[in-house]
């Protein structure tokens, strides 16, 4: 028998140390840092919240900071693969091995409280947690930090030295912890802002910006909108990726290269660049370096294009504001009647009705199936059932999420594998070890 993979002991210690679920609250992670002797307060960071395209714009962050010469650390969620693709430093992950090191700072402090004992912190906490443990002991310049679920009660609200929150997008999405409305789905993301900080909303849906501007003014923020206060314009969009120019007030930018594919990218990168047009005087960067941080950002995962015959495509989308923008893309980069089929997952308390429905002006075949091992994801027969009633015609269920890929790749035509994270978590490795890399 072979030895256990670190990753997976890791996680499953975690797992079993932290509370089951979802618990918004930062009474938990609040007690545990002060334990640890606030490692939360140890690094500087960019705080980015929102609903969709948070991740993405954290990797042109980062990218655009490691290419002007800082240390950088990244701070995502979740991992697609192992835990340790949640925290980068300088581009690349760290070893198990630090990893493990950290978490025992976490396991002695929990040893020590019997509060924290009665009532432990969740995973997302733990891993958290962890992750302030790292960046103390690693020192990098700054942290770019992706905020798990909402804002005003998600851990990474810990972070004591922000110099910079972002806001993404905001959509419906985990309403039964953040509201039922946008209005207060967006009173829990712009809560992180710091009173006397800097911000920047990308200034979707346009009827939110009034109440970013509300709370901008009423705590002192220097507060800007992307969608009022810049302009972009698209220049090209192919699936190698885009061009776009952004002007601002004072400055523009001509001809900029990025490589992550949609429309909906541009806005993310060009979020990325006017946040730190923001915090010029924090964290200088020349136009160099923006250019060049901008054209080597990779978000895995997020419309990755592995090329190949037939090519495959790999995006997160999970909600219909996801789904919307993944609709687009295809739309715009192939075609929107374009053959294509359709790998789909979805977790049972996602509005997969309502992807499914999105979908179905793109996709010419769906195959339904489940993310193996996870309670939460919905049975490939009721994704059938579902799919039926949106119209689909073509469509059938496969257990297994490596024999649906299969049967979708044996069309010959292009594969979107879409609906959840997590079933890109188990099939991005069948691609990638095939000599699929992008």
């Amino acid at each position: 028998m072979g030895a256990e993979n670190p990753w997976d002991s890791l996680e499953d210690r975690l797992t079993k140390a932290a509370s089951p679920g979802i618990r918004p609250g930062l009474a938990r992670i609040s007690r545990l840092l002060g334990l640890l002797g606030h490692p939360e307060r140890a690094v500087p960071a960019l705080h980015v919240v929102g609903t969709n395209g948070k991740g993405s714009t954290c990797a042109f962050l980062d990218s655009i900071l490691r290419a002007q010469g800082y240390r950088t650390a990244l701070y995502t969620s979740p991992h697609l693969e192992y835990p340790g693709q949640r925290l980068t430093l300088g581009g690349n992950p760290l070893s198990p091995q630090e990893w493990e090191r950290a978490a025992e700072e976490i396991w002695g402090a929990l040893d020590r409280d019997r509060e924290l004992r009665a009532n432990p912190p969740t995973f997302f906490e733990l891993v958290t947690a962890v992750t302030f443990c790292l960046l103390r002991t690693q020192a990098p310049d700054v942290v770019v930090l992706e905020a798990g679920l909402g804002g005003r009660l998600d851990a990474t609200n810990m972070a004591s030295r922000v110099l910079l929150s972002v806001v993404t997008p905001i959509a419906k999405d985990h309403e039964e912890f953040l509201g039922s409305t946008l209005e207060a789905i967006a009173a829990e993301k712009f809560a992180v802002i710091r009173p006397g900080g800097r911000a920047i909303f990308a200034g979707e849906p346009p009827e939110l910006e009034g109440a970013f501007r509300e709370r901008a003014l009423r705590g002192g923020i220097e507060g800007r909108v992307l969608s009022s206060e810049w302009r972009l314009r698209e220049e090209a969009l192919s699936p190698a990726g885009g061009r776009f120019s952004l002007y601002g007030r004072s400055r523009g930018w001509e001809g900029l290269e990025i490589s992550l594919l949609g429309p909906h990218q541009l806005r993310n990168a060009a979020l990325a660049v006017a946040g730190l047009d923001l915090i010029g005087d924090l964290l200088p960067v020349t136009e160099g370096a923006l250019r060049k941080g901008l054209s080597l950002a990779r978000w895995p995962g997020r419309g990755e294009l592995f090329p190949g015959d037939p090519p495959v495509l790999l995006d997160g989308a999970h909600n219909p504001h996801g789904v919307a923008a993944l609709t687009k893309t295809l739309g715009r980069l192939w075609g929107p009647r374009a053959p294509r089929t359709i790998v789909f997952a979805s977790m049972k308390d996602k509005d997969y009705q309502g992807a499914l429905s999105q979908l179905l002006a793109v996709g010419s075949e769906l195959i339904c199936t489940r993310v193996t091992g996870n309670a939460r994801s919905a049975a490939p027969d009721d994704l059938v059932c579902q799919a039926r009633h949106a119209g689909w015609r073509d469509v059938s269920s496969v257990e297994a999420p490596e024999e649906a890929l299969a049967r979708a790749r044996a069309k010959g035509r292009l594969v979107v594998v879409c609906g959840s994270l997590y079933l890109l978590g188990i099939l991005r490795p069948l691609l990638t070890e095939g000599g699929g890399e992008p």
